[in-house]
Protein backbone atom coordinates (compact mmCIF):
# COMPACT_ATOMS: atom_id res chain seq x y z
CA UNK A 1 0.00 0.00 0.00
CA UNK A 2 2.85 2.37 -0.73
CA UNK A 3 1.06 4.20 -3.49
CA UNK A 4 3.25 7.30 -3.37
CA UNK A 5 6.33 5.17 -4.00
CA UNK A 6 4.48 3.28 -6.72
CA UNK A 7 3.45 6.54 -8.41
CA UNK A 8 7.06 7.70 -8.33
CA UNK A 9 8.25 4.45 -9.92
CA UNK A 10 5.61 4.63 -12.65
CA UNK A 11 6.60 8.23 -13.37
CA UNK A 12 10.22 7.07 -13.69
CA UNK A 13 9.17 4.33 -16.09
CA UNK A 14 7.23 6.80 -18.24
CA UNK A 15 10.07 9.35 -18.31
CA UNK A 16 13.09 7.07 -18.64
CA UNK A 17 11.79 4.22 -20.80
CA UNK A 18 9.72 5.99 -23.43
CA UNK A 19 9.84 3.10 -25.89
CA UNK A 20 9.06 0.43 -23.30
CA UNK A 21 6.26 -2.03 -23.95
CA UNK A 22 5.00 -1.12 -20.47
CA UNK A 23 4.15 2.51 -21.30
CA UNK A 24 0.40 1.94 -21.57
CA UNK A 25 0.20 -0.12 -18.39
CA UNK A 26 2.58 2.28 -16.62
CA UNK A 27 0.43 5.29 -17.50
CA UNK A 28 -2.68 3.48 -16.27
CA UNK A 29 -1.01 2.30 -13.06
CA UNK A 30 0.29 5.81 -12.35
CA UNK A 31 -3.30 7.07 -12.47
CA UNK A 32 -4.47 4.13 -10.35
CA UNK A 33 -1.78 4.86 -7.75
CA UNK A 34 -3.10 8.38 -7.34
CA UNK A 35 -6.66 7.06 -7.43
CA UNK A 36 -5.83 4.75 -4.52
CA UNK A 37 -4.53 7.76 -2.57
CA UNK A 38 -7.70 9.76 -3.19
CA UNK A 39 -9.37 10.27 0.22
CA UNK A 40 -12.97 10.83 1.24
CA UNK A 41 -14.56 13.95 -0.28
CA UNK A 42 -14.33 16.05 2.90
CA UNK A 43 -10.51 15.79 3.03
CA UNK A 44 -7.82 17.45 0.90
CA UNK A 45 -8.33 16.41 -2.74
CA UNK A 46 -4.78 16.85 -4.06
CA UNK A 47 -4.41 13.18 -4.99
CA UNK A 48 -7.89 13.13 -6.48
CA UNK A 49 -6.81 15.94 -8.81
CA UNK A 50 -3.57 14.11 -9.65
CA UNK A 51 -5.54 10.95 -10.48
CA UNK A 52 -7.96 12.93 -12.62
CA UNK A 53 -5.12 14.51 -14.58
CA UNK A 54 -3.42 11.16 -15.15
CA UNK A 55 -6.64 9.44 -16.23
CA UNK A 56 -7.28 12.30 -18.65
CA UNK A 57 -3.72 11.97 -19.96
CA UNK A 58 -4.34 8.27 -20.50
CA UNK A 59 -7.43 9.05 -22.59
CA UNK A 60 -5.54 11.62 -24.66
CA UNK A 61 -2.54 9.37 -25.31
CA UNK A 62 -4.39 6.04 -25.68
CA UNK A 63 -7.93 6.86 -26.90
CA UNK A 64 -8.49 3.39 -28.37
CA UNK A 65 -7.11 1.29 -25.51
CA UNK A 66 -9.27 -1.48 -24.04
CA UNK A 67 -9.29 0.31 -20.65
CA UNK A 68 -10.93 3.49 -21.99
CA UNK A 69 -14.40 2.73 -20.61
CA UNK A 70 -12.94 1.89 -17.20
CA UNK A 71 -10.88 5.10 -17.23
CA UNK A 72 -13.94 7.16 -18.20
CA UNK A 73 -15.84 5.62 -15.27
CA UNK A 74 -13.00 6.54 -12.89
CA UNK A 75 -12.99 10.11 -14.23
CA UNK A 76 -16.74 10.36 -13.63
CA UNK A 77 -16.33 9.01 -10.10
CA UNK A 78 -13.52 11.46 -9.28
CA UNK A 79 -15.41 14.42 -10.75
CA UNK A 80 -18.43 13.45 -8.65
CA UNK A 81 -16.24 13.40 -5.56
CA UNK A 82 -14.88 16.88 -6.30
CA UNK A 83 -18.40 18.14 -7.00
CA UNK A 84 -19.64 16.68 -3.71
CA UNK A 85 -16.88 18.51 -1.85
CA UNK A 86 -17.94 21.87 -3.33
CA UNK A 87 -21.64 21.13 -2.93
CA UNK A 88 -21.15 20.16 0.72
CA UNK A 89 -19.29 23.40 1.35
CA UNK A 90 -22.29 25.25 -0.08
CA UNK A 91 -24.66 23.38 2.23
CA UNK A 92 -22.43 24.19 5.20
CA UNK A 93 -22.59 27.89 4.37
CA UNK A 94 -26.40 27.65 4.14
CA UNK A 95 -26.47 26.16 7.67
CA UNK A 96 -24.30 29.06 8.83
CA UNK A 97 -26.69 31.57 7.15
CA UNK A 98 -23.90 32.69 4.82
CA UNK A 99 -26.02 32.64 1.69
CA UNK A 100 -23.72 34.62 -0.58
CA UNK A 101 -20.84 32.23 0.13
CA UNK A 102 -23.17 29.25 -0.38
CA UNK A 103 -24.19 30.65 -3.75
CA UNK A 104 -20.52 30.82 -4.80
CA UNK A 105 -20.05 27.12 -4.10
CA UNK A 106 -23.29 26.10 -5.80
CA UNK A 107 -22.28 28.12 -8.86
CA UNK A 108 -18.88 26.44 -8.86
CA UNK A 109 -20.56 23.03 -9.00
CA UNK A 110 -22.72 24.25 -11.87
CA UNK A 111 -19.82 25.62 -13.91
CA UNK A 112 -16.99 23.20 -13.16
CA UNK A 113 -18.95 20.01 -12.47
CA UNK A 114 -21.99 20.48 -14.72
CA UNK A 115 -21.77 16.84 -15.85
CA UNK A 116 -21.89 15.32 -12.36
CA UNK A 117 -24.65 13.96 -10.18
CA UNK A 118 -24.63 17.16 -8.10
CA UNK A 119 -25.35 19.72 -10.82
CA UNK A 120 -29.12 19.68 -10.32
CA UNK A 121 -28.71 19.67 -6.53
CA UNK A 122 -26.52 22.76 -6.80
CA UNK A 123 -28.96 24.51 -9.10
CA UNK A 124 -31.89 23.74 -6.80
CA UNK A 125 -30.04 25.01 -3.74
CA UNK A 126 -28.87 28.08 -5.62
CA UNK A 127 -32.52 28.89 -6.34
CA UNK A 128 -33.36 28.58 -2.64
CA UNK A 129 -30.39 30.74 -1.69
CA UNK A 130 -31.35 33.41 -4.22
CA UNK A 131 -34.86 33.48 -2.77
CA UNK A 132 -33.45 33.79 0.77
CA UNK A 133 -31.27 36.66 -0.44
CA UNK A 134 -34.37 38.28 -1.99
CA UNK A 135 -32.86 38.10 -5.48
CA UNK A 136 -36.17 37.30 -7.13
CA UNK A 137 -35.23 38.07 -10.74
CA UNK A 138 -32.05 36.00 -10.50
CA UNK A 139 -34.04 33.19 -8.89
CA UNK A 140 -36.54 33.27 -11.78
CA UNK A 141 -33.70 33.03 -14.30
CA UNK A 142 -32.17 30.12 -12.41
CA UNK A 143 -35.58 28.41 -12.30
CA UNK A 144 -35.90 28.77 -16.08
CA UNK A 145 -32.42 27.33 -16.50
CA UNK A 146 -33.24 24.45 -14.15
CA UNK A 147 -36.44 23.67 -16.01
CA UNK A 148 -34.62 23.43 -19.32
CA UNK A 149 -31.62 21.42 -18.07
CA UNK A 150 -33.02 19.08 -15.44
CA UNK A 151 -36.45 17.92 -16.57
CA UNK A 152 -35.96 14.49 -14.95
CA UNK A 153 -34.53 15.81 -11.67
CA UNK A 154 -36.00 14.72 -8.36
CA UNK A 155 -36.18 18.42 -7.49
CA UNK A 156 -38.28 19.39 -10.52
CA UNK A 157 -41.64 19.53 -8.69
CA UNK A 158 -40.09 21.48 -5.80
CA UNK A 159 -38.67 23.99 -8.27
CA UNK A 160 -42.12 24.33 -9.83
CA UNK A 161 -43.52 25.08 -6.37
CA UNK A 162 -40.84 27.70 -5.80
CA UNK A 163 -41.69 29.23 -9.17
CA UNK A 164 -45.38 29.49 -8.18
CA UNK A 165 -44.45 31.10 -4.87
CA UNK A 166 -42.51 33.82 -6.69
CA UNK A 167 -45.43 34.85 -8.92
Amino acid sequence: KEYILAANEFENLLKNYTSSEFQVEGRYMLAMSYYSLSPEYYLDQTYTNYALIEFQNFLIIYPKDKKVSEVEAKIKELRNKLALKEYSAGLLYVKMDRYKAAQVYFEKVQTEYYDTDYADDASFNKIKVLIMRKKTEEAKKEIASFESKYKSSLYYSQVENLKKSLQ
